[in-house]
C-alpha cells in the first residue's frame, strides 16, 4: 500500500491510499481519515501494517515534533510518542520493526542530523546517532 500526503490544511492533511491494482493494471486511490495535526515537509515509514506520520511543518509551528499512526484497518490516526526534536524535511525509514526519523531542518538556518529511533511496542523515541 503506498500513501500520499497533500499540503496543510485547516482541517488536517488529505491522505490518499493507493490500494491493490484493478483489473486493468492501474491501481486505485481512495481518500482515507485525514491526520489531526494538520502539516507538510513531514516523513512517513511503515511498520507492521501501520503508517507514521513524521514531524514537519504546521500551521501552528513551522517545526513540528508530533507523530500520528494510521490504522488502515480501523481507518484512523492516533497520536503516538512526539520526536524528541522538532524538525521538518527529514526522512523516515523502518528496519527490524523500528522506525527511524533521519535528519531534517530543526530552525529556519539549522540542519539537523539526528537520528531518532521509534519502538511501537514501548511507544518511545531514543537518539541513536547525531
Amino acid at each position: 500500500m503506498s500513501f500520499e500526503f497533500e499540503g496543510v490544511g485547516g482541517g488536517g492533511v488529505i491522505v490518499e491510499a493507493e490500494g491493490p491494482e484493478s483489473g486493468e493494471g492501474i491501481a486505485d486511490w481512495t481518500t482515507v481519515a485525514s491526520l489531526g495535526t494538520a502539516r507538510r515537509q513531514l516523513a512517513a515509514a511503515e511498520a507492521g501494517g501501520l503508517v507514521y506520520a513524521i514531524a514537519g511543518d504546521s500551521e501552528a509551528s513551522s517545526f513540528d515534533d508530533a507523530v500520528e499512526e494510521y490504522d488502515p484497518d480501523t481507518d484512523t490516526w492516533s497520536t503516538v510518542a512526539s520526536l524528541g526534536t522538532a524538525r521538518r524535511q527529514l526522512a523516515a525509514a523502518e528496519a527490524g520493526g523500528l522506525v527511524y526519523a533521519i535528519g531534517g531542518q530543526s530552525d529556519a538556518n539549522s540542519e539537523e542530523d539526528a537520528v531518532e529511533e521509534y519502538d511501537p511496542d514501548t511507544d518511545t523515541w531514543s537518539t541513536v546517532a547525531s
